[in-house]
């Protein structure tokens, strides 16, 4: 098998360690900081399967040389979050008996910001479906679901439509990936202080809508991981209280295992759905999407640069534009067309999209500046209560896997990788009502694990 040399054997194992230190972290600081989660979530779906992707039906036949760039690559960006998680871990312990923030939440001021959200999702959904006249298009897309040709023929035909029609698209991405995940979480954490039917009822609408308009844009994977997040947020709405006692308890791998299972369930499911599979089908197809496919594309920019396209710039370490975008610069079409002869979105993780820039370098630059905004939000969070971090984990989900496919610059701008812990930091901040006390005056437990709700 090409894909089994020294360089790939040592970037699969060494991802794995890290992904089993990782782990060992949670237990040990009772917390899932938002970079340990990074390395899990990009190491088990970039890195892991590298060694072994031959075993599976790949895209194309890479060389040996474009496999050993990408081990180098993730071997860089497995550093990289080895001493990411490393130092937060260190500042957890160093702060573990520190004064610590014992806060109780205004559920009602903590609504104004979710309501605001809640209105600009809304209206940006209500632009693109009304405005724009979208609408239109739900009963065609529903009717392309259950045949994999109609699908993909259809969503083909919406995206170059709206790209030259211009009805509304980034409105209605801002919608989906900013403001209705902020929303959720804000929402959900209203009602986890303060049980109503107001934040209930607007978190419905949501969890209502935003489908519909992912399916008339022909998405498929962005509707599996809003479900995820609509999941997630329900979760902590209900249970929010209880994830400190989850973490510390030794049930913790059978919750996992749980997640996971639910996680295979839904992604199967759509599948099942969009392109009439059969179960085991499905199941096989969702676990090449999310474990396989991440460490193959990647492979169309570790061969074809610099050998056919050039190094393309230090800014250009951070994006990539798709393939119907008007440039000069090299697009995922692009390389895409090299390979196979057909334009397509081959798209490749943000590491990745680094190499293309500055080779190795820009590759590690890349993985720096992951790391690096997420470990600023772990310092952040480390004394917060723990409702905040649950917040600011939930709403980070998003954002850190699609840097499994997408630059750095499209995570940060385009699903709030960073941008949307910070905004819910700030609501959480504004929505304080009061701040005491020494954590002697308190039990001597893990800081952050109680929160004073509002009385209703």
């Amino acid at each position: 098998m090409q894909s089994l040399t020294p360089l790939t054997v040592a970037a699969g194992i060494c991802a794995l360690l890290c992904c089993l230190r990782s782990v060992a972290i949670i237990r040990k600081i009772r917390w899932i900081p938002i970079t340990v989660f990074l390395g899990l979530s990009v190491l088990s779906r970039t890195t892991i399967a590298i060694p072994i992707q031959d075993f599976f039906l790949g895209i194309v036949d890479f060389s040996v040389v474009a496999k050993n760039r990408a081990a180098i690559c993730m071997l860089a960006f497995t550093a990289c979050i080895a001493v990411g998680q490393e130092i937060v871990f260190w500042w957890a312990r160093r702060h573990r008996e520190d004064r610590r923030e014992n806060v109780v939440y205004d559920a009602g001021r903590l609504m104004v910001f979710a309501s605001a959200f809640w209105c600009l999702a809304m209206f940006g959904h209500f632009y693109f479906l009304v405005l724009k006249q979208n609408l239109e298009f739900l009963p065609t897309a529903l009717g392309s679901f259950g045949d994999p040709d109609d699908h993909y023929g259809y969503r083909a035909y919406f995206t170059q439509l709206v790209y030259d029609a211009r009805r509304g698209q980034w409105v209605s991405y801002m919608s989906m990936f900013l403001f209705t995940p902020l929303a959720l979480v804000l929402l959900s954490a209203v009602y986890l202080l303060r049980q109503n039917f107001i934040p209930a009822t607007l978190w419905l609408s949501l969890v209502l809508v935003t489908p519909a308009v992912q399916v008339i844009h022909g998405q498929r994977s962005p509707l599996v991981i809003f479900v995820g997040l609509v999941v997630l947020s329900l979760m902590y709405a209900r249970r929010g209280h209880q994830v400190q006692r989850i973490l510390l308890s030794k049930k913790l791998y059978a919750y996992g295992f749980a997640i996971v299972a639910l996680a295979l369930f839904l992604g199967a499911s759509v599948y099942v759905i969009s392109d009439n599979m059969g179960a085991i089908e499905a199941l096989t197809m969702f676990f090449n999407r999310v474990f396989v496919v991440p460490a193959v594309t990647p492979n169309f920019i570790y061969e074809l640069i610099p050998e056919q396209f050039d190094f393309r710039g230090l800014y250009e370490c951070f994006f990539m534009k798709d393939r119907h975008a008007v440039t000069s610069d090299v697009t995922y079409g692009d390389l895409s067309m090299a390979l196979q002869g057909v334009s397509s979105n081959v798209n490749s993780c943000a590491v990745a999209v680094g190499y293309s820039g500055l080779g190795y370098f820009g590759a590690a630059m890349v993985s720096v500046a992951m790391v690096g905004i997420s470990c600023i939000l772990d310092f952040i969070l480390v004394r917060k209560p723990t409702i905040l971090r649950i917040a600011a984990l939930i709403i980070s989900f998003d954002g850190i896997q699609v840097l499994t496919s997408e630059s750095l610059e499209g995570a940060v701008f385009s699903r709030g990788y960073g941008i949307c812990a910070l905004i819910v930091l700030a609501c959480f901040h504004f929505s304080r009502r009061q701040q005491t006390a020494n954590v002697n005056t308190r039990p001597q437990i893990d800081h952050g694990e109680e929160f004073a709700p509002n009385p209703a």
